[in-house]
């Protein structure tokens, strides 16, 4: 049983159908904080429950949301930034 709220669940969604339909993995993908919450943003989220919503994500055992290395990310000049793992399996979402 999950412990994740409505509004996480629904985040979720999101990041997995953007896997499912975007990445190359079929078991997760990377992605930075600016594209998650891009992603939310897009799809109706306000900035800061954006990033409210990722950092429950984050504390949370059942959301399959996690940090994986600080590495350069190439859009903002090679500085070094955390980026994320998600976990999927095909059609989750």
């Amino acid at each position: 049983m999950s412990n994740l709220t409505n509004n996480q669940s629904a985040a979720l969604a999101v990041f997995h159908n953007f896997i499912e339909s975007e990445s190359d993995f079929e078991w997760g993908d990377y992605f930075w904080m600016d594209e998650m919450l891009e992603m939310l943003i897009d799809n109706g989220w306000e900035r800061k429950s954006a990033e409210g919503t990722i950092g429950s994500l984050l504390e949370s055992n059942d959301s399959g949301l996690q940090t994986f290395e600080n590495t350069p990310n190439p859009e903002k000049g090679d500085r070094d930034e955390m980026l994320y793992v998600i976990n999927h399996e095909f059609s989750w979402a």
